[in-house]
């Protein structure tokens, strides 16, 4: 299978994506505790899932499908903060002034 070559390559991302895939596979054939199992694993070999709001998501529809809601609600109480964490780190990037310090080095470079 395409995670036990990954294992034995020691490719930790490459694994964490095929664990995230299994879970995947495994919540579209109703089985949740393998879909959790698999996400979790995901985020052991690739900590940037939890970066990622539809990491949080995924496992939010899980736990909603087996009928665990009060998880299901903190997962997706996490997948929006994410969202949100990710826009405000993103406007404090493109705020006016740091646009503007840009456009000026750059025109400074110019000349």
């Amino acid at each position: 299978s395409r995670l036990d070559k990954a294992k034995k390559l020691k490719l930790d991302s490459l694994i964490a994506s095929c664990h995230y895939n299994l879970g995947n596979f495994y919540r579209s054939k109703d089985r949740h505790n393998e879909s959790i199992h698999h996400y979790v694993q995901a985020k052991k070999y690739d900590t940037d899932y939890l970066k990622r709001s539809y990491y949080y998501r995924e496992i939010a529809g899980v736990c909603f499908e087996a009928s665990k809601f009060w998880f299901s609600s903190k997962f997706y109480e996490k997948s929006i903060l994410s969202i949100f964490s990710g826009i405000v780190l993103f406007s404090k990037c493109t705020s006016h002034d740091n646009v503007r310090r840009r456009y000026n080095l750059r025109k400074q470079k110019r000349h």
